[in-house]
C-alpha cells in the first residue's frame, strides 16, 4: 500500500478472524524497513494477525522506495504523513473500537527511531481512536561513544561497516537467534544521515515535550545491553517518570539482549508482553481518544 501523497509505504495483514481488536501499526527504526517486524521465528506481525489483530507494517519515509524528506528533522517531519497513512488504511480496513465515525480504533509499536515516531504519534494524537503504544530501543540520551559519532558528510544514507554494527548491536554474550538475524537481511537498508544525527542530537531535547504530552498508556521496554541508548534501571525509571500525563505506563528493563532484542533469545517474550499490553487496553474499555 502507498499513501495518497506518495510519501509513506506499507504492507497490511489481514487476521482471518476480526476479534474486535484495534489496527495495528507497526513503525520501523533506522538502517531497515517494516520487514523488520517479520523476522523468521520472531515474526511480531505474524503473532498479532494470529491473536486477530489487524496489522499495517509502516515503511517510513525514505525507506522501501519512498523518498527521503528534506531538511534535519526528517522523522518529526514524517509523523504527520505517517499520521494520514494510517488514517487512510483505517478509512478502509478499520480495526476494532469503532469511534464516532464508524472507524476503527489504534494502536502502534514501534522500535528504535520507530520507537520515537510511535511516541510522537501518541503526543499529537488529537481527537484521533488511538489505544495506546509500546516502543522499545527507543531512549531518552545517548551514551558519549555513540554522541561523538562521526556520520558521512558527503552522503545522505551510508552503510556502517560490519564491525561497527557488531559492536553496537550485540550483547557481549551474543544470545542472538541466528536465524532471525539472517532473515533480518530482507529487512535491511542503509541509514539516512539526517536520521541519524536527528535522533542522536535532537531528540533528547525534544523528548520532555513529547513525553509530557502523552495522554494514553505507554508500554516501554530498554534492552539491558543496549549501546546506542543509555540503559539501566535508571534510565528505564527516568522515562516513566516524564510520562506523567498518560494514564498507564509499563516500563522495564529487556535482560540478556541488545537493541534489536527481537532477534535475541527472549525475543518472543518481548513481542508476547507488547500484544498483551495493548490487548489489554480493549478489554479494560480505554478511551480511544485518551481523554
Amino acid at each position: 500500500m502507498r499513501s495518497a501523497d506518495g510519501t509513506v509505504s506499507g504492507r497490511f495483514l489481514e487476521p482471518r478472524e476480526r476479534r474486535g481488536l484495534p489496527l495495528l501499526a507497526c513503525i520501523h527504526g533506522g538502517g531497515s524497513n517494516g520487514r523488520y517486524f517479520r523476522l523468521k521465528g520472531r515474526s511480531l506481525a505474524e503473532a498479532a494477525v494470529a491473536r486477530g489483530f489487524p496489522v499495517l507494517l509502516v515503511d517510513r519515509p525514505g525507506h522501501a522506495g519512498s523518498p527521503a524528506l528534506p531538511g534535519s528533522d526528517p522523522i518529526a517531519a514524517s509523523v504527520p504523513l505517517i499520521h494520514r497513512f494510517v488514517d487512510e488504511v483505517r478509512e478502509v480496513h478499520g480495526g476494532g473500537g469503532k469511534d464516532g465515525h464508524g472507524k476503527g480504533g489504534v494502536a502502534v509499536i514501534g522500535h528504535s527511531i520507530g520507537g520515537a515516531v510511535a511516541l510522537r504519534l501518541a503526543a499529537t494524537c488529537g481527537d484521533r481512536p488511538l489505544l495506546g503504544v509500546a516502543v522499545s530501543g527507543i531512549g531518552d540520551v545517548s551514551p558519549p561513544a555513540v554522541k561523538a559519532m562521526e556520520l558521512p558528510a558527503d552522503t545522505t544514507a551510508f552503510t556502517p561497516p560490519p564491525a561497527f554494527a557488531e559492536a553496537i548491536f550485540h550483547d557481549p554474550d551474543r544470545r542472538l537467534d541466528w536465524k532471525a538475524l539472517a532473515s533480518l537481511r530482507a529487512a535491511t537498508e542503509p541509514w539516512l544521515v539526517a536520521e541519524i544525527a536527528e535522533i542522536v542530537n535532537s531528540w533528547p531535547r525534544q523528548w520532555p515535550a513529547v513525553a509530557a504530552a502523552i495522554g494514553v498508556p505507554v508500554h516501554l521496554r530498554l534492552a539491558e545491553h543496549d549501546r546506542i541508548w543509555e540503559t539501566g534501571t535508571a534510565a528505564v525509571a527516568r522515562m516513566a517518570a516524564a510520562l506523567g500525563r498518560a494514564p498507564h505506563v509499563d516500563a522495564a528493563l529487556l535482560r540478556d539482549g541488545g537493541h534489536l532484542y527481537e532477534a535475541y533469545r527472549d525475543g518472543p517474550a518481548l513481542i508476547a508482553a507488547q500484544l498483551d499490553f495493548l490487548r489489554s487496553l480493549t478489554r479494560r474499555g480505554v478511551d480511544p481518544a485518551g481523554t
